[in-house]
């Protein structure tokens, strides 16, 4: 998997709205800046040239600053074992452009917190609300953690519903 790290992924007027979120429900952390984050799933390996078109196409780089240690970044990805829409529509025209190797390029917004102290389990699960719609997003408290967006899940085995006999 490629790491790129991209632009800011909020305005400073987002940043702000999404601050006094925080301060309203009385969280102890100062959001800091926000990126979007691109994965890219390939088979054969990239060479220097591709990484550079990928580069270009997303407007991000592979050479990012890595936050200090009083940061922490919380990456909010689309949920595990789905593939957004954004994703098909980049892998296409990234293949397109002759990068025949990726198999799945996915976006992340990546949320940099300077916290006050340990967050309690309610304080993370408030906060990781605000930021995320737990409905078609996940959020990763560990960047490891992203390379499960790639796995292939099992499909479940069909159901039928007798919804004439069943229903109400």
């Amino acid at each position: 998997m490629l790491h790129l790290i991209g632009q800011s992924a909020l305005s400073a007027f987002r940043v702000d709205k999404v601050q006094a979120l925080i301060s309203a429900e009385q969280l102890p952390g100062q959001l800091v800046g926000t990126h979007f984050h691109y994965l890219v799933d390939h088979g054969a390996s990239l060479t220097d040239q591709d990484v550079a078109r990928l580069e270009t196409l997303l407007i991000a780089t592979s050479h990012a600053s890595e936050p200090g240690d009083a940061i922490q970044k919380w990456l909010v990805t689309p949920r595990f074992g789905t593939q957004s829409p954004w994703s098909s529509k980049a892998t296409d025209i990234a293949q397109l452009c002759g990068l025949s190797a990726v198999r799945r390029i996915e976006r992340a917004v990546a949320y940099e917190f300077k916290f006050h102290r340990l967050l309690s389990e309610r304080e993370r699960v408030a906060l990781k609300s605000l930021i995320h719609d737990r409905m078609v997003e996940a959020v990763s408290e560990n960047v490891m953690e992203v390379e499960q967006l790639f796995e292939q899940l099992p499909a479940r085995p069909l159901e039928e519903v007798p919804l004439l006999l069943k229903g109400r």
